[in-house]
């Protein structure tokens, strides 16, 4: 496998907390606690899942070890995906409310957590063609798909 340099497009999760920063300190009823809490696990579940990315393939450089690394990026996927997730919560419960008034503040955060949920969605396919492509490299999926023909193979006998 040729060793290229495996980076995430790097983007300033700061500057998206900075965004909703005022959203969170006028929270006063649970639901926009909710919400607040919502975009900063969604933060945290990217922020997590970069750094975890960044460690596999420094141990993979390191030690060569496939099945690890392939290992790691689900878990950077399930991280990715739970990020996403908040990010439709948000803007679903934002599309809610744009409906009842239609806020300029609101609709600037709507636009954000739209285009922070299709930013993650990118990152989770990116990481999931990686996914696919070490994996297939390695023979990790063959080796399954041999076993599933074995058992199969045992039955018919």
């Amino acid at each position: 496998m040729n060793m290229t340099k495996h980076i995430l497009n790097p983007y300033p999760l700061e500057d998206i907390a900075r965004t909703w920063q005022d959203f969170i300190d006028q929270a006063s009823i649970a639901e926009t606690f909710r919400v607040g809490s919502t975009v900063l696990k969604a933060l945290a579940s990217e922020a997590n899942a970069r750094v975890i990315y960044a460690e596999a393939w420094r141990d993979y450089e390191q030690d060569r070890n496939g099945t690890l690394l392939c290992y790691a990026l689900c878990e950077v996927l399930n991280e990715f995906t739970e990020a996403s997730q908040a990010w439709v919560r948000v803007a679903t419960y934002l599309d809610g409310q744009l409906k009842q008034e239609a806020e300029e503040y609101l609709q600037e955060l709507h636009a954000a957590s739209v285009h922070d949920f299709q930013r993650v969605s990118f990152l989770h396919l990116t990481v999931q063609t990686e996914l696919q492509q070490v994996a297939k490299t390695q023979n990790i999926l063959l080796s399954i798909g041999v076993l599933e023909n074995q058992e199969e193979g045992q039955s018919n006998a």
